[in-house]
């Protein structure tokens, strides 16, 4: 764990440029609040390239939930990804989904699921939801029929816009839930203003974060995109940085871009 002493109090946060210029500001700590994932951690190597430390505070975990087709699996053309916690409840529940055309949101879910032995049919920019889906409508067939396998807290953009031409079912698979245990420091940290930036992946961990943090007026937060950053502004703050692309490797990018910038001011 860092040490406290290594980090600005908020007072210095507020600076003049000739004195922002002294600052390193790869001292301090980007707060990571999701998961650190079981296999390749692009975002904390990326970070750890650049010389910036990250200290992990989780402000959710996902868990399975129970869930049944609409119709059986062979009725639909294309099953439709928004997530890599999607694959693994819905194959360990319908293995023989593997024979259906697969389309998933980006590359960081495309690798989950050649990691299980499946290849997408059809991998999206990872911009966005709807992104994804207007890249998605001209690659389907005219009659093709859409599974959607998501979270119970996605929203209902990607639906909406495939659902303008073609029949979509969705199913939610697994919810999303604040875990049972916190970082305390790291919530003593943002407390203080000893931290560079909190990085968020979705409004579910905005949302629980921010529900232990009493003085939100000066936070820092680099988003995933614009989802997340629309569940930022509904609590009137506006992110220090948002990733043009919904992976967790752009996103250490957007905050070492973000963190030189501030640093040459």
């Amino acid at each position: 764990m860092q040490e406290v002493t290594e980090y600005l109090n908020p007072s210095e946060m507020e600076m003049s440029e000739d004195k922002c210029r002294q600052i390193d500001f790869h001292h301090l700590p980007v707060i990571r609040t999701f998961p650190v994932p079981a296999t390749d951690d692009l975002f904390a190597e990326a970070l750890s390239f650049a010389g910036i430390k990250v200290m992990d505070a989780p402000m959710i975990e996902t868990v399975p939930v129970p869930f049944s087709l609409p119709n059986p699996i062979e009725a639909y053309n294309w099953l439709i990804f928004t997530s890599k916690n999607a694959l693994q409840p819905f194959f360990s529940a319908h293995p023989e989904g593997k024979k259906q055309k697969i389309a998933v949101i980006g590359e960081a879910t495309a690798q989950h699921l050649r990691q299980m032995g499946i290849n997408p049919t059809f991998t999206g920019s990872g911009h966005s939801g709807r992104r994804f889906a207007e890249e998605l409508l001209p690659v389907l067939g005219q009659d093709d029929t859409l599974l959607l396998v998501t979270g119970a807290l996605a929203t209902s953009v990607v639906p909406e816009i495939l659902s303008a031409k073609h029949v979509v079912h969705r199913v939610d698979v697994y919810d999303t839930r604040m875990p049972a245990s916190i970082n305390t420091q790291a919530i003593g940290l943002i407390e203080k203003g000893h931290y560079s930036i909190i990085a968020v992946s979705s409004p579910s961990a905005v949302n629980n974060l921010l529900s232990l943090i009493q003085d939100q007026k000066k936070l820092r937060f680099a988003s995933i995109g614009t989802v997340t950053s629309a569940a930022l502004r509904q609590h009137g703050i506006e992110p220090f940085a948002e990733s043009a692309e919904q992976s967790y490797e752009a996103l250490a990018n957007t905050i070492i871009n973000a963190l030189t910038k501030k640093h040459k001011l």
